[in-house]
């Protein structure tokens, strides 16, 4: 999670649009929960997400800079570059996937209610780009997710 004082997560600026309270889920968030599945070469990470290259790539030299995941080389022949969670890193990814699975639960409860301004409040605290995450963890159902983005594409902000 981004806490707005301190500055933290990747871009926090370009990629949190929406603001409510002091802590929004960024792109650069979900690409550390993605790496706690077991996800750390840029390939898988740009698939998931569906961000560009450039992208991830910023994203993670802002998290590595930041020392949430270390930059390893492994093969003998074809050197390929894969990131790995730090200690921080591990346990920042654990509390924003706690936080991601208790959204998409509630989030699932509010769709079937029809309870829109409750779901409006539970995604003012992700950026536009962060939204896939729910997808690529399989939170959600794709066409809940599309309700979702419905939903979300009403209000100006979107």
């Amino acid at each position: 999670m981004v806490n707005r004082e301190e500055g933290l997560g990747c871009m926090s600026d370009s990629y949190a649009n929406v603001r409510v309270s002091t802590k929004i889920i960024t792109s650069s968030d979900c690409v550390l929960t993605l790496m706690l599945l077991g996800f750390g070469d840029l390939r898988d990470l740009m698939n998931l997400s569906g961000l560009s290259e450039y992208k991830i790539t910023l994203i993670l030299d802002e998290l590595e800079k930041k020392h949430l995941i270390s930059k390893i080389k492994k093969g003998f022949i074809f050197k390929r570059t894969y990131y790995e969670l730090t200690n921080e890193g591990y346990q920042r990814a654990l509390r924003i996937y706690t936080i991601l699975k208790e959204d998409a639960e509630t989030l699932r409860d509010l769709i079937y209610k029809g309870s829109t301004n409750e779901i409006l409040s539970i995604l003012s605290k992700y950026s536009r780009e962060s939204l896939w995450i729910f997808k690529a963890l399989d939170l959600l159902e794709e066409d809940l997710i599309e309700r979702i983005i419905k939903i979300k594409g009403r209000q100006r902000e979107f």
